[in-house]
């Protein structure tokens, strides 16, 4: 039996000023990672931390 790779997290890159988009993504569980510049512009990084089931 073949075995499926998880994932176990995922990123969104969004400009910091797009409130709508920031609102969106920490409304379904992303947290603020890191601020960092990406090709000379300004950037936050969210991550979600995704559950394995059968754990908590």
């Amino acid at each position: 039996m073949r075995r499926q790779k998880s994932i176990k997290q995922i990123f969104a890159i969004i400009d910091p000023k797009n409130i709508a988009s920031r609102k969106i993504l920490t409304n379904n569980g992303f947290t603020s990672n890191e601020l960092k510049c990406i090709e000379g512009l300004q950037r936050e990084i969210l991550e979600l931390k995704l559950k394995k089931e059968g754990y908590s």
